[in-house]
């Protein structure tokens, strides 16, 4: 997240971007044997929190640490760090790059999810490290909803997980146990519907189920089912 006072645009020499360009090319063609890349610590972004993009397996000496957004391209720079002056360029945002070129995002948000790139200057070329950041938010209470709870033996019966959460994966539960499908029940395309077809007296008990993503997870409350003999 840019600081409300931050440039949206910031004039670039044209000379910088070929001068970048040439130097990324002429190190394609001394590969390094390790194979740096850019992790996120925590592992996942969390929504309204902030992340560290560290550069790994990069121990040489660096000149300069430029990180990018999506592509190696002027509209989508971030920032660029001179090791030697300890100075950022941009200074006055909120993004912040350490002396080691690892990237702090702070008060994250969900768009902050994307590719990022550093392109890491030395003495000899350039090394271009690339990474993915994924952000979520945590998880809150579902609400699981019944056509109906008390049911005559052989009816159809739905049960609806609802979330207004976008991304999470749903799973369901029988008596607080991991549900075991039948061939009398089948999960909707996001399984977030449950129909059993033809309920039987063993279908009786309680109904739950669970959202969950890499940093989260909420259930419902239990649902009893009432199944009568015909």
């Amino acid at each position: 997240m840019e600081s409300p006072s931050e440039p949206q645009h910031r004039a670039v020499s044209p000379w910088r971007g070929l001068l970048l360009t040439a130097s990324i090319l002429s190190c394609w063609i001394q590969p390094t044997s390790a194979q740096i890349s850019v992790v996120s610590n925590p592992l996942y972004g969390e929504v309204n929190r902030n992340v560290t993009l560290d550069i790994q397996d990069y121990s040489g000496r660096a000149v300069s640490y430029t990180w990018f957004r999506k592509t190696i391209t002027d509209p989508n720079e971030i920032a660029v760090y001179t090791v030697e002056n300890r100075e950022q360029d941009p200074g006055d945002i909120w993004k912040k790059v350490f002396p080691n070129g690892s990237l702090l995002i702070p008060d994250l948000t969900l768009s902050d999810s994307d590719d990022y790139i550093v392109v890491i200057v030395n003495s000899k070329c350039s090394i271009v490290a690339q990474g993915h950041l994924a952000v979520y938010e945590r998880t809150s209470k579902p609400n699981l909803t019944a056509n109906r709870t008390n049911i005559i033996e052989n009816g159809t019966l739905a049960f609806t997980c609802v979330t207004e959460q976008a991304g999470m994966d749903i799973l369901w539960f029988f008596d607080e146990k991991p549900l075991i499908l039948n061939e009398k029940m089948k999960l909707s395309v996001n399984n977030q519907i449950l129909t059993i077809l033809s309920v039987k007296r063993e279908d009786a008990r309680f109904y739950q189920c669970e959202i969950r993503n890499p940093i989260s997870s909420s259930r419902s409350d239990l649902i009893p089912l009432t199944v009568n003999c015909e």
